[in-house]
């Protein structure tokens, strides 16, 4: 199986072609999860506002399995 590389990939790596120290690296992981975070918080937010609600009101709902209670006669 090949993958071909996403347009993102690619420039990252033009960009940073040059070694990194452990630090450096470390902290570039750290900048691409937030960014990352950041963007699908975003898209959250969105896709709540088009529902109309807000995350918040999940804490309210009930998702519990209802059980059928079966008389024992």
């Amino acid at each position: 199986m090949t993958s071909k590389l996403t347009n993102a990939q690619l420039e990252i790596l033009k960009i940073f072609s040059s070694p990194m120290s452990k630090k450096e690296l470390k902290e570039f992981k750290a900048y691409l999860l937030e960014y990352r975070a950041k963007e699908l918080s975003e898209l959250v937010d969105e896709k709540f506002e088009e529902m109309g609600t807000h995350p918040d009101d999940l804490l309210n709902e009930h998702f519990r399995t209802p059980y059928l209670i079966k008389n024992s006669s």
